[in-house]
């Protein structure tokens, strides 16, 4: 509905009177809606399959390791990194290697499984979060706790691709809010040391014309 709206601002000794009138309407009709979201894998995809840290989607294995990374990806029945995606993390001033840790699987649906790791890093925790779709789709969450002070002073996630697999490196361009499948070229990846592209650049692919591993984390677009 319409409504006025009156505020009183005091200024020194004088209160002057802003008034103004709003409508608010009704909510659209598809908000909050759940069309489109459902539990049933859609042809050609399959579903999704777990055998101890291993998860298969159409095509393609991820074994699992540290902090919900992938210790090896299989893509057409060829594994793709050269070794598991290393983590480490500098507390208080030393570097930690986090290990392994526990493997706990806690939602299994057709389109989508969830679970939970948990390593250490000296005093601090670090409890990955993680979830896969049956696309291969895959969201990582690192939550790092202390029962005690500590500082965090450095994450560094390393992911150990094969040399033969990384011949051709993809990204978009330096305008925020633009969908990266619409701009952006293909060219071989840099030969020396090359700085991870920051934000609003926040995706990258790195494979060759069938295989590979595309990375997004947190942009301004707020994901």
């Amino acid at each position: 509905g319409s409504y006025e709206v009156v505020a009183d601002v005091k200024m020194g000794p004088e209160v002057v009177s802003l008034k103004s009138s709003m409508t608010k309407d009704p909510p659209p009709e598809w908000l909050n809606n759940t069309v489109g979201i459902s539990d049933k894998v859609p042809v050609p995809w399959t579903p999704l399959t777990i055998e101890g840290r291993k998860i298969s989607c159409l095509l393609r294995d991820y074994t699992f390791g540290v902090a919900g990374f992938p210790s090896q990806i299989s893509v057409l029945g060829k594994d793709i990194l050269a070794g598991p995606v290393r983590v480490s993390a500098k507390v208080d001033g030393t570097s930690h290697l986090l290990k392994e840790g526990t493997f706990r699987p806690y939602d299994r649906k057709d389109t989508r499984i969830s679970f939970k790791t948990v390593s250490h890093a000296g005093p601090v925790s670090v409890e990955g979060d993680t979830w896969m779709e049956y696309d291969g789709f895959v969201w990582n969450t690192m939550t790092f706790s202390s029962d005690k002070p500590a500082t965090v002073e450095s994450v560094s996630v390393e992911i150990p691709l094969k040399k033969e697999y990384a011949t051709l490196w993809w990204s978009g361009d330096d305008v925020a809010f633009t969908s990266p499948m619409t701009r952006g070229d293909t060219f071989a990846p840099p030969q020396a040391v090359s700085a991870f592209p920051p934000p609003p650049k926040n995706f990258l692919r790195l494979g060759d014309e069938e295989r590979g591993i595309q990375l997004y984390h947190e942009s301004l677009e707020g994901w």
